[in-house]
């Protein structure tokens, strides 16, 4: 089972603009609060999978005899708008935080 937790987005349009979320959405969303799936870290090489079915866009590896185990999977955050389609946020928003690269340019 998938931790889920509500955020408040960030009340900046553009931000949510920068994680490709449409402008109309975005500006509906924008400040809200919203629920969130919280997916945990996993290490690399704890989950062997099914080369059947292998999770989008998250890295694996082959080993020997053709076993597939899960490459190195950070946590990740994700918000599924009423459309169903899941939008991926940053993790920082999770703490309200703000970004390391934002913080270090200030």
């Amino acid at each position: 089972m998938t931790p889920s937790r509500r955020i408040v987005l960030p009340s900046e349009k553009f931000r949510l603009e920068e994680i490709n979320m449409p402008e109309e959405l975005a500006s509906a969303l924008a400040g809200q609060a919203v629920g969130v799936d919280v997916l945990p870290e996993v290490p690399a090489g704890t989950h062997c999978l099914d080369l059947d079915s292998l999770p989008d866009g998250l890295p694996f590896q082959v080993g020997d005899g053709g076993i597939a185990w899960n490459g190195y999977w950070p946590s990740r955050a994700l918000c599924t708008d009423a459309g169903g389609r899941t939008w991926r946020l940053p993790r920082h928003w999770l703490t309200e935080g703000v970004s390391p690269v934002i913080e270090a340019s200030r």
